[in-house]
């Protein structure tokens, strides 16, 4: 692995996996920012296992200067590249730290995915699903609106599934964030 040495948060080291030329972070984001971040029910033992969660805002600018939060075509392209939405999942996901059965893990790239759960409420007052589900933001706001709510797509990974699935979430929620290499800078 190649290491991100984040220059904001003590130096802190994270792993790099170039999945045919687009360049990712093989660890959940772990920068503690001001407002809209935490540790899933606040113990900071599942932040140095799983990463943090952020909401929307928040994660929109988590990532370290020179990288990103991807968009839901970035996303799409790793998909594409590991076989498509049925196989891709198992691909990404560790072997280790998933619920049993973990269908289909290999981690054959090294994107080494963790099911850090999510969380939900402004107050971020329900966590929900930790070792069981990988949910990662994306940059893109979905078309699909309730109540005058504005979604953002996602893409989510589960314990017992090989596949990875889109999802569409309210900006309040709290996900975990992978970064991308941003080509533009």
């Amino acid at each position: 692995f190649d290491i991100l040495i984040d220059p904001r948060d003590n130096n802190k080291k994270y792993k790099i996996v170039n999945i045919d030329n687009q360049i990712w972070m093989a660890e959940n984001l772990n920068f503690q920012t001001s407002t809209g971040s935490c540790c899933y029910e606040n113990r900071d033992s599942n932040c140095k296992i799983y990463g943090r969660l952020y909401n929307w805002e928040a994660a929109k600018t988590a990532c370290p200067p020179g990288w990103k939060l991807p968009t839901e075509d970035e996303w799409q392209t790793l998909i594409t590249r590991l076989g498509g939405p049925d196989v891709a999942g198992g691909k990404l996901k560790s072997t280790e730290g998933w619920n049993s059965p973990n269908t289909g893990a290999t981690n054959i790239y090294g994107f080494s995915a963790l099911p850090g759960g999510g969380g939900s409420g402004g107050g971020i007052d329900k966590y929900y699903s930790i070792g069981r589900y990988a949910m990662f933001w994306t940059n893109t706001q979905s078309e699909f609106t309730k109540n005058d709510s504005i979604f953002i797509e996602g893409f989510m990974l589960d314990y017992d599934k090989n596949e990875i699935g889109s999802i569409a979430t309210v900006r309040s929620s709290f996900l975990s964030v992978r970064c991308i290499k941003d080509d533009a800078k």
